[in-house]
């Protein structure tokens, strides 16, 4: 059972979203709550529909959130088994996806059609490079191909980011992410923003 809009600091967050779409996110989170797995020393959190036809590996963008495309899963899950993980802290983009990896043998998964857009769209181009035999087709959006130099900017950031206090980092994802938002008073506008807020 989902309790946090019972904490009145999330509840304001979504005070402007409407009781329908609301209700759809809560609904969402009672029938697909987190799992939890350790691979290889890290935990791991996903969302995994369950069943299917086929399983999707949904890999979510730069919130490193897999609940942020509720939408995009709870479409899926409607004909496809879906998984998807939030990313922990790791230092290797080989360690993201071989974790990825433990969670799908984890659940018994040989294979996945594997989606990625924005940052998941580097992740998931780095999953099937690296485990070609677990992929049984790539579906991108919105990303770019991974470059050394593009690579290299990144893990020197990445390097920095473990100095920084976390309060410190979430303050800079926040204010980077949110430029994102368009301007306007669209009711997915405003759910999307509360999401964003109570990561």
């Amino acid at each position: 059972m989902d309790t946090r809009f019972e904490n009145p600091k999330v509840a304001k967050l979504y005070k402007n979203v409407p009781s329908e779409l609301l209700s759809r996110l809560h609904q969402f989170r009672t029938q697909y709550p987190y799992k939890r797995a350790t691979v290889d020393g890290t935990e791991w959190r996903y969302i995994d529909t369950g069943s299917g036809e086929q399983v999707l590996l949904a890999l979510s963008g730069a919130t490193c959130i897999a609940e942020m495309s509720w939408l995009s899963i709870e479409h899926f899950a409607q004909r496809n088994r879906v998984i998807s993980p939030d990313y922990p802290a790791l230092d290797t983009m080989a360690g993201l996806v071989d974790g990825i990896v433990g969670i799908l043998d984890r659940e018994g998964i040989s294979r996945a059609h594997v989606m990625g857009g924005s940052y998941g769209g580097f992740v998931a181009q780095a999953f099937v490079r690296r485990h070609p035999d677990r992929t049984a087709n790539l579906i991108l959006s919105h990303t770019l191909l991974p470059e050394r130099e593009a690579a290299e900017q990144v893990a020197k950031v990445v390097r920095w980011m473990h100095l920084l206090p976390a309060p410190v980092l979430r303050a800079f994802f926040r204010m980077r992410l949110s430029k994102l938002f368009p301007e306007g008073q669209h009711p997915e506008l405003a759910l999307s923003k509360a999401l964003f807020a109570e990561i």
